[in-house]
């Protein structure tokens, strides 16, 4: 066959090589179609996902929906029932009414019928009685006024007098008679009654009741124009007694300026009284002259024949005080007994003490022999000093540095620590013996000491140290305990120090996860935002602002727009160009700490073959998977995070179960009496010897589960209690005082099987170590405590409401002076003056 012209194939070649362009043209656009089906695909995928988080969403709304129709249709019922017993009432209601207006008329007709039958009765007795008038006596025989039992007998008898009375003055008008009788009676020595009060127990009332001047100005007008007489004894005469026994005279009376913060927030300096007394003996020979003229003066066993003196003193509210006890006195612990030497507004610590108070401690320990009259001659005794208060302030006197030391007993040397792996536990450390005792030349090596006095004449405070042996080794511990077992599916710790430092680290890793999940969610955020935007930048051909533009062939600093673009921008450290981290899809915290370091790994899309913009919207869809997943792993763990933490809090705050042991202990403590017993500062002498009694100690543990520990802690209680019973301000013999020792080792015995590894405390050690030797010395431990010291700090809020108005420091300082002054006059004058 002969071969085709030329011209057929050239034809033949232009055909194939079209159909070759066609094909090509073909295949270009069938791998355009391609990669845009897989980006509907991958957004097909990104709605069926959020979709099914929509279903997911509507299910569980659907489900509560369902459950608030079922308990709307309960309501419903509840409230059917309730109308039907509501209009039971109703009908009830009404019989009711009907039945009351029955009884009410019927009420009425009887007391008409018994109104008639009292007329017609007083009419008869009225009758009666003219005609027993017209007898000389009355109708009887006349008794004895004393003998007359009956009130009516004794009025009648009162008219039979009225009727003499009359017919001896002449008058039917008895009235103006009988005021001036009533003033005769009064004033005559031949009659004990009377209605005036004399001057001093005038006196009495205006000291022992805050009476002012002005309230007795006003009572004054006021009874006598209604009544025609005087109560009270003149102000003139109050004031005279007044002078007699003040002793403002030996006091100094001065202000010194402290910082207050305004309610501004401004710091300004302001006035306040500060009072120390400038001759203490002098005050105190008065004061025991008035004792004995007085038979107030007393002596045993504790004083011997000496005058025995406790200087004590306390910080309540603003104001410092420094008091003198008398231990010769009946009642040693009462704050109208003790004598004011001193007080000032500020704290109890060394430096204000020395500098406010130091001439009274001078006086204190300058005070060996003391002289006073006991209404026959003037006696001359000895003088015993003692000091007495809490811990911090005895350990003040001496100038020690307090508790918190390692050696912190102010009476002898011991050292231990409270914290740590050197911790003092109770049961192996030896906290009941004594490690050499401090004398007043090792304080001097050491510092200035305010008093002169050995301190193992120091009295170990009662008060203070059972309420924090109590609240240390037994109501924290049951506390603890009771929210260990509340809380046992957390495994909680059984001590209160341990169970908040467990609260707080959940606390803060609460508030990690929170601050997580926030940056997460602004993470994602960002990230949703740089696709949007790698999205807008592949669609659109406009040119880039150069104003914004990075070193990115893909900077995306317009699509993002002015409110979500971060100029902030790093160095690649390979090609040493700058770029916006947005524009690198760089928005954790942690990639940009990573992109600054020198020897990061981080390069930008350029320099990790990320070029073209699909790759890097690629690159950030994976970022938000692995995000949103980091987002759900944190949410849960922070979900078990709040739920523990919750729970744990309610327990902690006293808001648990009806049936938990925490609302159990609660009910019981305050049920016996002790209100906010699980705060040591709440926690009174009073509560605490509420809670030491068997009783009480056995229905608090008996709520707990039986545990041999827990009988541990049951017996150390007991013989705490059995030991503060001995408190008490009798004076012990020498039997006593054995059963006291006695009493003493099994405490410490019980203390070291029911707390061997708790702390101990300092007043642990006082009471274990140095309390025999304080009852050799005073054969009692009561007699004399700081008990009166607390209770002044009420006596200062009284006088504080009642001189509020006086705004002159120094005049409210005479003025506290006075009543305090005044009222140790009353308390040594004794019987009527001391109720």
């Amino acid at each position: 066959m002969p071969p085709p012209p030329k011209k057929k194939r050239a034809c033949r070649e232009n055909a194939k090589l079209a159909k070759d362009a066609i094909l090509e043209k073909n295949k270009e656009r069938n791998n355009d179609i391609l990669l845009k089906n897989e980006e509907q695909s991958a957004t097909i995928n990104s709605i069926l996902v959020t979709i099914a988080m929509i279903r997911s969403d509507f299910a569980g709304i659907n489900s509560t929906v369902t459950s608030l129709k079922l308990e709307k249709n309960e309501l419903k019922q509840k409230n059917e029932i309730i109308e039907v017993k509501i209009s039971k009432v109703k009908a009830e209601n009404e019989l009711l009414k009907k039945q009351k207006e029955f009884m009410k008329k019927e009420d009425q007709r009887r007391m008409g019928q018994l109104d008639k039958q009292k007329k017609e009765l007083a009419e008869a007795q009225e009758s009666n009685r003219n005609l027993i008038t017209e007898s000389p006596t009355s109708g009887r025989s006349i008794f004895a006024f004393h003998d007359l039992k009956d009130r009516k007998s004794k009025n009648e008898r009162c008219m039979m007098v009225v009727k003499s009375i009359k017919q001896i003055i002449k008058s039917d008008s008895v009235d103006r008679f009988l005021s001036y009788f009533f003033t005769f009676v009064n004033d005559s020595s031949l009659f004990s009654t009377r209605y005036q009060l004399t001057d001093e127990e005038t006196f009495y009332c205006k000291v022992r009741f805050h009476l002012s001047d002005t309230f007795f100005r006003l009572f004054k007008k006021f009874y006598n124009a209604v009544t025609g007489f005087d109560v009270f004894s003149s102000r003139h005469d109050i004031a005279n007694i007044g002078r007699r026994v003040s002793v403002a005279q030996f006091y100094e009376v001065s202000t010194h300026s402290i910082q207050k913060k305004t309610l501004s927030g401004s710091i300004s300096l302001v006035k306040r009284p500060l009072v120390r007394i400038t001759s203490l003996e002098d005050v105190l020979s008065y004061r025991l002259s008035t004792l004995a003229q007085n038979s107030r003066l007393l002596f045993d066993r504790s004083t011997g024949d000496d005058i025995s003196i406790i200087l004590s003193g306390d910080k309540g509210g603003e104001e410092t005080k420094i008091v003198l006890i008398l231990e010769n006195t009946e009642k040693p612990n009462s704050s109208k007994s003790q004598l004011i030497l001193g007080f000032y507004t500020g704290d109890d610590d060394f430096d204000q003490l020395k500098e406010h108070m130091e001439t009274v401690f001078n006086q204190f320990n300058n005070l060996n022999l003391i002289s006073y009259n006991d209404g026959n001659a003037t006696v001359t005794k000895k003088v015993k000093r003692k000091i007495v208060g809490d811990v911090k302030i005895l350990c003040c006197f001496y100038n020690h540095k307090g508790a918190g030391l390692l050696d912190c007993c102010f009476i002898c040397f011991i050292e231990y620590s409270n914290r740590g792996v050197n911790m003092a536990q109770c049961g192996s450390f030896p906290f009941d013996q004594i490690h050499g005792l401090r004398t007043m030349e090792s304080y001097r090596r050491s510092g200035h000491p305010l008093v002169n006095l050995d301190p193992k004449l120091a009295i170990i405070p009662p008060l203070h140290c059972f309420q924090g042996i109590t609240q240390k080794y037994g109501l924290d511990h049951l506390t603890a305990l009771a929210k260990s077992i509340d809380l046992k599916k957390f495994n909680f710790p059984e001590n209160i120090a341990a169970q908040k430092k467990r609260l707080s680290e959940l606390e803060f890793e609460e508030q990690l996860y929170v601050r997580k999940i926030k940056n997460l969610c602004e993470e994602l955020e960002k990230l949703n935002d740089i696709k949007t935007a790698f999205e807008k930048y592949e669609k659109k051909a406009s040119k880039i602002d150069s104003k914004h533009r990075c070193s990115s062939s893909v900077c995306i600093s317009k699509e993002l727009g002015k409110k979500r673009f971060n100029s902030e921008s790093y160095q690649c450290l390979n090609c040493q160009k700058l770029y916006h981290y947005q524009c690198n899809a760089i928005v954790s915290l942690s990639e940009k700490t990573e992109a600054r370091v020198s020897k990061s790994s981080t390069y930008c899309f350029e320099c990790s073959g990320t070029g073209n913009v699909r790759e890097r919207k690629k690159v950030v869809e994976e970022k938000i998977v692995n995000t949103q997943l980091t987002m759900d792993s944190e949410e849960s763990a922070w979900e078990d995070v709040y739920e523990e933490r919750k729970e744990i809090k309610k327990v902690l705050s006293g808001l648990g179960d009806a049936d938990s042991l925490t609302k159990k202990l609660d009910e019981k403590m305050k049920r016996i009496g002790c209100i906010n017993y699980d705060c040591s500062k709440n926690l009174t002498g009073n509560q605490t010897r509420k809670f030491l009694r068997k009783d009480n100690i056995d229905e608090v543990v008996n709520i707990f589960p039986s545990s041999p520990e827990l009988e541990n802690v049951r017996n150390f209680l007991h013989s705490l209690a059995r030991l503060m019973s001995h408190a008490n301000s009798e004076v012990k013999n020498d039997e006593q005082l054995n059963e006291i020792c006695e009493e003493l080792k099994v405490m410490i015995d019980s203390i070291r099987l029911a707390h061997p590894e708790k702390n101990v405390t300092v007043k642990l050690h006082l009471v274990a170590a140095h309390l025999i030797d304080l009852l050799k010395d005073c054969y009692s431990w009561g007699k004399v405590c700081e008990q009166g010291v607390e209770h002044l700090h009420s006596d200062f809020k009284k006088l504080h409401l009642t001189f509020a108005a006086v705004m002159d420091p120094i005049a409210k300082g005479h003025a506290f002076l006075s009543a305090l002054t005044n009222e140790n006059y009353l308390s040594d004058r004794g019987e009527a003056w001391n109720v």
